[in-house]
């Protein structure tokens, strides 16, 4: 979990706000949470299967690191990894066929719960595709 300082909606005060990536339904789902111990006001907003907000993924990059996905093969069927490819990150033939030349390699980078789910979306075995922490 990471945190972001942000001002209380309703008494202005400074308060530590709590964020997160989680997986819900085959979609990245975030969330962000604080409680004021000046007025007592308490806020909880969550979302998913759209992008998470641009400053709650900066807030967590910089927290929580960031990782990338690395694939060694592709696997027995290459026309079902290049579909399984291009429908879990939107590509177009042209950038599927991009990606690909990275193979065996690291395929892409982002927070740690975007590459777990582009993992399970792309079904390889373990010893084909791994996440590893950038440093």
């Amino acid at each position: 979990m990471a945190v972001m300082k942000v001002r209380c909606a309703r008494c202005g005060e400074n308060v530590v706000l709590q964020v997160k990536q989680y997986i819900v339904n085959n979609a990245i789902a975030w969330s962000e949470a604080y409680s004021c111990v000046n007025c007592g006001n308490e806020v909880v907003s969550d979302d998913w299967g759209d992008q998470t907000p641009n400053e709650v993924r900066k807030a967590i990059l910089e927290q929580e690191g960031e990782w990338e996905l690395v694939i060694l093969k592709h696997g027995e069927n290459k026309s079902r990894f290049l579909r399984k490819l291009r429908d879990a990150l939107s590509l177009t033939l042209q950038e599927v066929s991009d990606l690909c030349k990275k193979i065996p390699g690291t395929l892409i980078a982002g927070t740690f719960q975007e590459m777990l789910l582009l993992k399970i979306r792309l079904a390889l075995p373990d010893e084909d595709i791994s996440i590893n922490r950038v440093k």
